[in-house]
């Protein structure tokens, strides 16, 4: 009886650590998912016509990007006359630390010349 509940026990500990590193796991994808996207969409507004011509403090729309994905939202806002900011709502406690604890690098664009 008493081997039974050793056994058990260790199973109990097995699955609850399988259990968080699936959710770490899950998070640090959905982390990821949200960098590509964040990613593309500064490369897309980087020299964008569209943006260009958006006044400072309004929002613009990128044609071929859906603004939720899951149940994510994005919105894309000029902020001053060369700068733009992705805005990211409703994103998990979760996803946020990972976010966090992610390096992120410089989109790789070439710099715009009117």
């Amino acid at each position: 009886m008493i081997e039974m509940l050793g056994v058990l026990a260790i199973v109990g500990v097995l699955v609850a650590g399988a259990v968080a590193a699936y959710t770490f796991a899950a998070a640090k994808n959905r982390a990821n998912s949200i960098y590509r996207q964040v990613d593309l969409r500064a490369v897309a507004s980087v020299g964008n016509p569209v943006v260009r011509q958006t006044l400072p403090g309004q929002e613009y729309t990128l044609l071929g990007f859906d603004e939720t994905i899951g149940n994510i939202t994005y919105r894309h806002q000029k902020t001053n006359a060369a700068g733009f900011d992705i805005i990211v709502s409703s994103v998990p406690k979760r996803v946020c630390r990972r976010l966090q604890d992610m390096a992120f690098p410089l989109p790789k664009t070439e710099p715009f010349v009117p």
